[in-house]
């Protein structure tokens, strides 16, 4: 391992006292949002994992938040009795609280021009909502007369959703339920272009990674399948590839083509390449403890319960297409400690490959920035802020 530098330890001063994280949401210019069990919600600099400026926890309901997202002026807060709230970006104040729809809003998101929010809540209802004009621009007294209509795809035919997301060149939003359904809505109207049993229809979908440079959903199961449709046709899901390849609930699947990265409660941890017309796994190895993980060019960032983040080579698509069967791959590299495991974490990087930085929600109930150097035999993390 290359010699790891960690200079010092930026625990975020969030004033979170007793509170428990229950929503998170990346945003554009290095803001995160952090939603709580008291029904709150914070906004963080992400590069430096502290409060901005003048900020606070801002009180938005009386029950947990149950997810965030943004638009350019505001985040949509979604609650645990169907109530959404707009929280302005300037000004941290509650714009806009109605009572939207039946069941705890479990998952949000937007289409990239902001102006169409799809809900899921944790029956597995769908709903859509187009935004006003007057609400996307924050114009004065916008919320006095705006009347939001939703729009209702289903009412509980999948299950809880395990996945939600929008895609960002056609007006389609893919959806996948913990009873086993992959399903495309057509926005903003939520009519539904085509739904799917996924796999054999066994045990339950647990995660959602949709490429559309790849045209490809990746879903993982309960039972430690990867199952992976081509989205080519949005009305025709084809089913590529479907196959058990870790022996417990697969947690997370990320794509970067041409590469598909699954991993399992078991901290097993399966590549796969999209080819021409398939896909084909080529390799697995273990990384016990695995909590998180992300994929650059030739690497991949994990973080794991011993408080550690990993920078792990990986072999280029050419070399893992020839990787000889039976020999694990070989998930070891240079290493950085944490004062507590990162739950999850975001990568930003710049036009110097080997420069970026990471932001943290660890398990003490903390956000942790660094700067990070990821130069071969030079892997280092170094506190921002």
């Amino acid at each position: 391992n290359g010699e790891v530098f960690l200079l010092a330890d930026p625990v975020g001063n969030l004033d979170q006292d007793d509170r428990d994280f229950t929503a998170h949401c990346w945003a554009p210019g290095n803001s995160l949002f952090l939603g709580s069990d008291t029904g709150e919600v914070l906004h963080v600099n992400a590069r430096t994992g502290k409060k901005m400026p003048n900020s606070a926890w801002v009180k938005v309901f009386e029950e947990p938040v149950g997810a965030l997202a943004v638009t350019l002026k505001h985040v949509i807060v979604g609650g645990a009795t169907g109530e959404l709230a707009c929280l302005l970006l300037n000004g941290h104040t509650v714009d806009l609280q109605v009572q939207l729809v039946d069941g705890p809003i479990a998952s949000l998101a937007l289409n990239p021009s902001f102006d169409c929010m799809v809900m899921g809540t944790s029956d597995g209802s769908v709903f859509s909502c187009a935004i006003p004009e007057a609400m996307l621009h924050a114009a004065p007294d916008w919320s006095k007369n705006v009347n939001l209509r939703v729009n209702v795809g289903s009412r509980s035919p999948d299950g809880p959703l395990c996945g939600l997301a929008v895609l960002a060149n056609s007006p389609v939003a893919i959806t996948v339920g913990r009873w086993g359904s992959l399903s495309a809505w057509r926005l903003p109207s939520l009519s539904l272009v085509q739904s799917t049993v996924v796999g054999s229809g066994g045990d339950p979908p647990t995660c959602l990674a949709v490429d559309e440079d790849a045209r490809v959903a990746a879903v993982g199961t309960s039972d430690g399948a990867l199952a992976v449709y081509d989205l080519s046709d949005l009305s025709n899901h084809r089913l590529v590839f479907l196959s058990r390849l870790h022996e417990s609930k697969v947690t997370t699947v990320r794509v970067a083509h041409p590469i598909i990265a699954s991993a399992a409660e078991d901290g097993t941890l399966c590549i796969s390449l999209i080819l021409p017309n398939m896909v084909r796994p080529v390799a697995r190895g273990t990384l016990a403890g695995l909590l998180d993980f992300n994929l650059l060019p030739g690497m991949l960032i994990a973080s794991t319960t011993d408080k550690l983040i990993h920078r792990i080579p990986l072999p280029s698509p050419d070399e893992l297409l020839n990787w000889k069967a039976g020999v694990p791959l070989p998930l070891s590299g240079e290493t950085a400690p944490l004062p507590s495991a990162a739950n999850a974490f975001r990568i930003g990087t710049s036009e110097d490959a080997t420069k970026g930085w990471l932001v943290a929600i660890c398990r003490d109930r903390a956000t942790r920035a660094f700067s990070m150097t990821l130069a071969k035999g030079a892997f280092a993390l170094v506190a921002s802020g």
